[in-house]
Order: C-alpha cells, then sequence, then structure tokens
C-alpha cells in the first residue's frame, strides 16, 4: 500500500469528487492515453516486487502502462511519469497533473487523425 502520509493532489480530490475519474459517470475526463484509478484503487495500490515507492500510479494506459506522481518531488505538486511496462525506468512527462493533462490533450489533437478536408478522412479517422 502507498505511505499514509502521501497527499492526493488536490486537483485529483476535484476530478474525483466531480465524477471526472469515474467512467461510469456523464462527465468522466476521457483522454486518449490517461484511464484514471479511483482514489480508493490509488490508496490500496500494492507495489510489485522492486517496484519504488517514490512513485504512486494514478492512471493507466490501455497497454498497461502505469501513470505515476513522483511522491521523492519535494513541494507542493508532484511531477508526472509514465512507467512502461517493458521498462525499468520512467519517462518524465509533465510538472504536475494539470500540465499532464494539457499536454494529453495537445497530443491528441495534433495527432494525424484529425482531417480539415473531410472526404480525405478514412472511415477510422476524425
Amino acid at each position: 500500500m502507498i505511505d499514509k502520509n502521501y497527499i492526493i493532489p488536490l486537483v485529483y480530490q476535484k476530478m474525483n469528487e466531480r465524477g471526472y475519474t469515474n467512467p461510469q459517470n456523464d462527465s468522466y475526463l476521457w483522454l486518449n492515453e490517461m484511464e484514471w484509478m479511483p482514489i480508493n484503487k490509488i490508496k490500496e495500490y500494492e507495489y510489485d516486487e522492486g517496484e519504488t515507492k517514490s512513485i504512486v500510479p494514478f492512471a493507466i494506459t490501455g497497454a498497461g502502462d502505469k501513470w505515476v506522481w513522483v511522491v521523492a518531488d519535494k513541494g507542493e505538486e508532484y511531477s508526472v511519469g509514465l512507467c512502461e511496462r517493458a521498462e525499468s525506468n520512467g519517462i518524465y512527462y509533465a510538472k504536475n497533473t494539470e500540465d499532464a493533462i494539457l499536454r494529453q490533450i495537445i497530443e491528441y489533437v495534433a495527432s494525424s487523425n484529425f482531417y480539415l478536408i473531410k472526404e480525405e478522412a478514412k472511415s477510422y479517422q476524425i
């Protein structure tokens, strides 16, 4: 389990209160590569063998990679990292949860799945 002294970031607490982290809720915050964990699951998280306790997972990708807060950071906010399943080291992603969400949005809309000319888009593309 995660250390009881870790504080879930305020923005995530607010997201949870408003139903943004619950996929059954109409106000769920859908992001292409972030599937949110409810706060109770975050608090009950069991670390894998060899996994550092200086991270706290809060979301996963469709492939099972973990989005984590780097709780070893000193300060009011935790930076966000991505821990890919097949790798032993994580990737720094953003300075905080808000920036990670913004980066996800920008990466999604900047992808090649958007076409200005509707006739050029294939059926699986927007």
